[in-house]
């Protein structure tokens, strides 16, 4: 997605912003360019979503989070208030995150984990409670 959109970007063309008609966002929630947010996703208040971010299908993303560009929040993530999330991440269907937790860039959150501490090295979590995975 990243090379795609220098190549655009390049050629002066803006990617639109897509929301599905079923998901709900609200009117105060900031979402940058080339954002696809899908069918009954939620976004509440004070929430920022980078450019070319992906929020799947069902899921939910709290008060005043935070997604960063080329993120992938898979179907069913629960993202609980106040979280960050970095750039080029990927989380796992079904993860749930608690508040107030950070995730650095270049993350990935397996699935079906549970965050409920800050992921502040770039790398794969698993497990419930996710942990970083040794190579």
């Amino acid at each position: 997605r990243m090379d795609i959109k220098k190549r655009l970007d390049s050629l002066g063309f803006e990617c639109p912003v897509i929301i599905s008609p079923t998901a709900v966002v609200n009117e105060d929630v900031k979402i940058k360019e080339g954002t696809i947010i899908f069918d009954n996703v939620v976004i509440n208040t004070g929430a920022r979503i980078g450019q070319c971010a992906i929020i799947n299908s069902n899921s939910t993303v709290e008060h005043d989070c935070e997604i960063g560009d080329f993120t992938h929040i898979a179907p069913g993530v629960t993202l609980s208030g106040n979280i960050k999330v970095g750039k080029n991440c990927l989380i796992g269907v079904g993860s749930a995150v608690l508040q107030n937790r950070c995730i650095t860039d270049e993350c990935l959150i397996a699935a079906g984990s549970a965050v409920v501490k800050d992921c502040l090295e770039p790398g794969t979590y698993i497990g419930v409670p996710a942990r970083k995975k040794k190579l």
